[in-house]
């Protein structure tokens, strides 16, 4: 597939004067036994023009094969990256929280490392898997639907990770053709993408950039076009597999960066049944209670696909998703970075939503 290129590409490490790369001196100071190691956010892409990235903190996540030997040995290498409360706890409950409590991910943050501000935060590689496949916390997954830098990655030895990234990816424009109409640009559908990952999310509320979601495609539409092509290549293709008589459900105007879409019933049915399971299951919730009745999920499926609001059905689904996981691994966040840092942190964000005012969104192309 397409895709496998493309995730090659983003692992594009910067060398100056044949010098060691700074992701790869970074990596140096934490634990190996690690299946995928990513960044992302305006520490590596600018959100605005002229803006240097370096100037803002610099996110990772870190993929690991086994957590409790992870956090073992980072104890011992990077002790003062945790807080008081958890280093004193000791690793046993350092993982417990990890993986038990919010989005299974366990963040250190305002970390001073090599001349950068950095945060990082730890998933099991089983969890991502099941969360890119399932979303049943649409938490590292949502931040896998937009650009990231691949600063490492083992797919070779991790063949189910390289399927569950590009699963993800598929999920996210499936789920987005639901929610958008007949007719939209790429930029619609790039925007669609991003804020799944933030509805619900309380943050969006109070406390982030107002105008993120129009930010992080405006900046990265280049970026987003790399990553997302190759996926509308491949639902094309097999738009005309299964119906090659007659009419694709969706047609891609490259030139014009237009979409067509069919929003006929079964082809809306067609696109549910591929939504990840926790999607399904939650629409399902959703649909029955206003049905008043218990039918199987394939039935409840089909109805929804008739509805005349399924666009709505389908954002509460996600929405329902975010609102739960958000709160909780934000109120882990306390415990896992102390009060003092966890306050420091959101006093950013909220001058970051101040500055926000400012920013005017672009004007999509009409034809």
């Amino acid at each position: 597939m397409r895709l496998n290129r493309v995730l090659q590409l983003m692992k594009t490490e910067v060398t100056l004067n044949g010098k060691e790369s700074f992701y790869s001196r970074i990596l140096k100071c934490f634990p190996g036994n690690m299946s995928l190691v990513f960044s992302y956010g305006s520490g590596v892409f600018p959100q605005t023009a002229g803006e240097s990235p370096t100037s803002n903190m610099l996110d990772f996540v870190f993929v690991v094969d086994d957590a409790k030997k992870w956090h073992s040995e980072n104890l011992q290498r990077n002790r003062t990256h945790y807080s008081a409360i958890m280093r004193n706890a000791g690793v046993e409950r350092i993982t417990n929280v990890m993986q038990n409590y919010g989005a299974s991910v366990y963040y250190n943050t305002n970390i001073h490392m090599l001349g950068r501000t950095l945060k990082y935060g730890v998933v099991a590689k089983d969890c991502l898997v099941k969360d890119l496949t399932t979303w049943d916390k649409l938490y590292i997954a949502g931040r896998l639907h937009k650009p990231v830098h691949i600063a490492h990655h083992n797919f070779e030895n991790s063949p189910e990770l390289l399927a569950g990234l590009k699963t993800n990816l598929i999920g996210a424009v499936l789920t987005s053709l639901i929610i958008l109409p007949e007719t939209f640009s790429e930029r619609e559908l790039f925007e669609t993408i991003t804020g799944l990952s933030y509805m619900g999310d309380f943050r969006m509320t109070f406390g982030e950039d107002k105008k993120k979601v129009a930010k992080i495609v405006q900046s990265n539409y280049e970026r987003f076009q790399q990553l997302y092509y190759p996926v509308l290549e491949g639902i094309c293709e097999t738009s005309f597999s299964q119906s090659p008589s007659s009419q694709s459900f969706i047609y891609w105007k490259r030139n014009s960066g237009i979409i067509d879409q069919d929003k006929s019933p079964t082809v809306q049915h067609n696109h549910l049944k591929r939504l990840p399971i926790t999607v399904q299951l939650q629409v399902c919730r959703i649909f029955d209670i206003q049905a008043k009745h218990i039918r199987d999920v394939e039935e409840i499926l089909k109805s929804v696909a008739r509805y005349p609001d399924s666009a709505d059905v389908v954002q509460q689904a996600v929405t329902n998703i975010v609102q739960r996981q958000s709160k909780g691994q934000s109120l882990k966040g306390i415990l896992t970075a102390g009060p003092w840092t966890s306050i420091k942190y959101s006093a950013n964000k909220i001058k970051k939503m101040v500055a926000s005012m400012s920013f005017k969104r672009p004007v999509s192309k009409t034809i």
